[in-house]
């Protein structure tokens, strides 16, 4: 087995990988390619553009910029997987990129976002990722000065659950 494969069964075992799969919000069909946020609904933030990620091919970064300190700026990557085990293994992806031993759950911050998720530190404004369905989301700060992620996190995580129960209808 090669070492990035152990690194990853490492990683599945630390973080109780077998758990994921007790999503909060099931549909019966993953959300349609791509999952394009209502940046309306983001308070307090403006989109300042977008670009595609490399590589893939539904992956997006939307860079929102604070509308009352253009210092704030945030990154927030968002990726359609096929279905919910390919989004849980990119999760797993996340988790192998992060430099500290162990990274702490969303909820162990007390964000709730996503059916997993991993980050946000103890002011919320450390970098964070989860999975609702088939959707992998990653916020990251990039200004000068740094805003709590939850917020942001928590209301692109409510848009995500507002179409999987319109398709679990």
């Amino acid at each position: 087995m090669e070492q990035h494969e152990v690194h990853r069964l490492a990683l599945k075992n630390q973080y109780a990988f077998s758990d994921w799969t007790r999503a909060r919000h099931q549909a019966s069909a993953p959300l349609e390619r791509p999952f394009l946020p209502d940046h309306a609904l983001l308070r307090g933030y403006r989109l300042a553009g977008r670009t595609a990620v490399p590589g893939t091919r539904s992956a997006f970064t939307d860079y929102l910029q604070s509308e009352s300190d253009g210092a704030v700026t945030v990154a927030v990557s968002i990726e359609a997987l096929p279905n919910n085990a390919a989004a849980r293994e990119r999760l797993v992806d996340h988790l192998a990129r992060c430099m500290s031993p162990r990274v702490q759950r969303l909820t162990e911050a007390g964000i709730e976002a996503g059916d997993v998720g991993f980050g946000g530190g103890p002011q919320g404004d450390a970098p964070l990722f989860f999975l609702r369905g088939n959707v992998v989301v990653e916020l990251h700060n990039t200004g000068t000065r740094r805003a709590s992620l939850a917020e942001v996190a928590q209301t692109i995580d409510a848009q995500i659950v507002h179409l999987l129960e319109g398709l679990a209808r």
